[in-house]
């Protein structure tokens, strides 16, 4: 074995034990909206109106309001985890409509506006649609967690399907959960569903890019 072959079957046996390591630290954990242990939001004027939009939901529901309000709209959910760390929040929701803010363990308030990114879409009718969106970092005690939504504009359109709370990587994919596969039933194809890509590899050269492209010129 040449000493070039052999320094390229270290380099790949790390990059394989690092990526076992890694998914077998990943956690995740699936909340529907629509199941609040407290909770003030009405009927969901934007639910589901047949089979179809109803499958295009997680659980086939959601919770949302809409118009004018007296007050801020709220719903509280607990989460539990076998133990402490940082987790990443998303929350699959209507569009941008709906700035809100969440709080977890009496701590500091998350504030998410309405100048989101939508990570993907899927559409229940005309005007109607669902995405999942980024909503920062978040500090989880070992054990379980308690969480609340509040509104932050008490006027328009605001709904959420499901929140996602994980450490791993998070690839939107609908109301499809992190290790499920995507399959396909046509004849002659298959889903393309690549395992989403790791940070901290070894061969990893995304520190050499700029925080923000063209920073330092062309």
């Amino acid at each position: 074995m040449s000493k070039r072959a052999g320094i390229f079957i270290r380099i790949l046996m790390s990059t394989l034990c690092a990526r076992t390591t890694a998914q077998a630290a990943d956690l995740y954990r699936w909340i529907e909206a629509e199941k609040p242990i407290l909770t003030n939001f009405p009927i969901n004027p934007f639910a589901p109106a047949n089979d179809t939009e109803k499958s295009l939901l997680s659980g086939g529901a959601w919770i949302g309001a809409s118009g004018l309000r007296k007050s801020p709209l709220y719903a509280v959910y607990d989460v539990d985890v076998p133990a402490a760390g940082e987790f990443r929040f998303y929350a699959r929701k209507f569009w941008k409509h709906g700035p809100y803010r969440v709080q977890f363990n009496d701590g500091l308030w998350l504030d998410v506006g309405a100048d989101l990114a939508m990570l993907d879409e899927a559409e229940l009718r005309k005007h109607i649609v669902v995405n999942w969106t980024s909503a920062g970092t978040v500090r989880l005690n070992a054990g379980r967690n308690r969480f609340r939504i509040e509104s932050t504009a008490n006027d328009g359109a605001i709904a959420f399907d499901c929140f996602l709370i994980t450490n791993g990587a998070f690839a939107a994919r609908g109301f499809a959960h992190p290790d499920e596969k995507l399959t396909s039933t046509e004849p002659g194809w298959f889903a393309w569903d690549p395992q989403p890509d790791l940070a901290n590899s070894p061969i990893d050269l995304r520190s050499l890019n700029e925080a923000h492209a063209g920073s330092h010129g062309r």
